[in-house]
């Protein structure tokens, strides 16, 4: 009993300081001798929300507890159905046309019971009937057809071994994701569970280098079912020298004399980390041709006690892999004019000297060019993109290519990015990780030589299309630029290693106070 409760006050010791010192976050942990008795607060706010013939969706707000919240028990009809840690529950297998009745209670670390939730009742869809036989000149045609869901978003992550396949509906869906080399998608297939809107499915098991087509069938809520999408992926090769997408969203935010840019790293499976580098002559084309502001790999940077009145400041975000391959590099450049923040456009469009062409510009995807006609360029908006121009167009005395993207829909959320000399001196390139969406994008690539001065300018279209069964595409895709995803900062880390000593601490005094007994 000694041992145990000396290693109780160890981990006592150890886990007050390290709560103490991480970063913003604060823990507040707790010594307690003897029982407890007293149980969570009552769940509240819950709410039965039907979502197709077989399936209920429940949500509810958290309870609260004086010493660790467990979960929750769910209980349909007056019958415990599951128990959860969170604060949200598929019911699904339900029969059509029926009306379930529902209630959650909440539960702590020792075993302690709130009163129930009041109930709330709700009934699943009904099945379809059969739809009205319409005669009519010329043949028979059907009344009360339902449509079938379409995709908002679909985008694509390859990597070695597998590949990450996302995509969001418009309506509540309960998808089938199969694939293979061939269109008999003879590897593999993937069905979800539950209806749900947002998706995803990780393919594992693959072939580096390899091309793999995959389809997206998908049954909506009641009961038809059809494909929403086919296309294709290729995983990358054994021999990564692929430079990760860029940083997307990059902002810049003065206060004072400070800058805080920030940003969303780029989702590569093998992504690193982040270098911003600022200058105040023009954007740094590389990692080293300016001041090092940061390197790591959060999203967000302060450069302090940078900014004076009249001066620009220019920023150039790399990307890492885990190769040590270099993004092009995202841009912002930043000045501020009788105290108000502007940021800089430094192009001119009336200047080409060098006749730059839009269709000197070449696109590629999965392996082959995307021609481009008449100053427009379709791409799929699910897959990578590389974005380049022929060494041999351009003068060797250039210093910078700055390419701009601008959104149609919303002119604010615009991309700025450099393409970058290929070590073989072949082209100057760029990657571009999947936009996600469908759109029109004004594209504009400018040249500037080594004195900063515009020397050539070109600008056209490209159209954006998520690429559905047929040939056909959806309509109305929803607004926005990019799908991105979230980094976990080494901040909840430390948060990680906290929880799993406190739990240490609390299996120890559960000893003792067995031991006691």
């Amino acid at each position: 009993m000694v041992l145990i409760r000396f290693a109780t006050y160890l981990l006592l010791f150890l886990i007050v300081p390290i709560a103490l010192n991480a970063a913003s976050d604060e823990f507040i942990v707790r010594s307690f001798v003897g029982t407890e008795t007293n149980p969570p607060s009552i769940p509240s706010s819950l709410t039965a929300t039907p979502v197709a013939m077989t399936q209920i969706n429940l949500n509810w707000a958290s309870s609260t507890d004086d010493f660790l919240l467990s979960g929750y028990h769910v209980y349909r009809d007056g019958s415990r159905i599951a128990t959860t840690t969170v604060t949200t529950y598929e019911d699904v297998g339900l029969a059509p046309s029926t009306t379930y009745a529902y209630y959650v209670t909440a539960f702590d670390y020792f075993n302690n019971v709130s009163a129930s939730s009041s109930v709330v009742a709700t009934t699943t869809f009904a099945t379809p009937t059969v739809p009205v036989v319409i005669e009519e000149d010329g043949g028979t045609t059907y009344g009360s057809r339902a449509r079938l869901p379409e995709l908002i978003s679909l985008e694509v992550v390859p990597a070695l071994y597998g590949a990450v396949i996302r995509y969001e509906t418009d309506s509540y869906v309960r998808s089938v994701v199969r694939w293979g080399k061939t269109i008999s998608y003879e590897l593999g297939s993937s069905r979800e569970r539950s209806f749900a809107r947002q998706h995803e499915v990780f393919i594992e098991d693959l072939t580096p280098g390899t091309r793999y087509r995959f389809s997206i069938e998908g049954e909506e809520s009641r009961g038809r079912f059809g494909v929403l999408a086919e296309s294709s992926f290729l995983t990358l090769p054994l021999e990564d020298v692929y430079p990760p997408g860029n940083v997307s969203g990059l902002r810049a935010d003065i206060e004072g004399r400070d800058v805080t840019l920030s940003w969303v790293n780029p989702y590569d499976a093998d992504f690193d980390h982040v270098r911003v580098v600022r200058s105040e002559l023009f954007y740094p084309t590389d990692e080293v041709d300016g001041w090092v502001v940061y390197d790591g790999a959060k999203t967000v940077a302060r450069d302090e006690d940078i900014i004076d009145e009249g001066k620009t400041i220019f920023y150039t975000v790399f990307s890492y892999d885990q190769k040590g391959n270099v993004s092009s590099g995202a841009v912002i450049s930043v000045r501020t004019n009788g105290g108000e923040v502007t940021i800089v456009d430094p192009v001119d469009e009336t200047k080409n000297e060098i006749a730059l062409n839009f269709e000197d510009i070449h696109f590629y995807q999965n392996g082959e060019r995307v021609s481009v006609q008449e100053g427009v360029v379709h791409i799929d908006g699910a897959h990578y993109l590389t974005i380049e121009i022929p060494y041999g167009k351009l003068p060797t005395h250039l210093k910078t290519i700055l390419v701009t993207m601008v959104p149609q829909h919303d002119t604010t959320k615009k991309l700025d990015f450099l393409l970058r000399s290929t070590t073989d001196k072949t082209a100057y390139r760029a990657y571009l990780a999947p936009l996600g969406v469908a759109g029109n994008f004004a594209l504009r690539v400018s040249v500037f030589d080594f004195k900063t001065a515009q020397i050539g300018y070109a600008q056209g279209i490209m159209t954006s299309r998520i690429y559905m069964y047929a040939d056909e595409t959806t309509s109305g895709i929803g607004a926005g630029l990019f799908t991105w995803i979230t980094t976990l900062h080494s901040k909840q880390y430390v948060v990680l290693f906290v929880i799993f000593l406190i739990a240490l601490a609390l299996l120890a005094r559960k000893l003792m106070y067995n031991e006691q007994r």
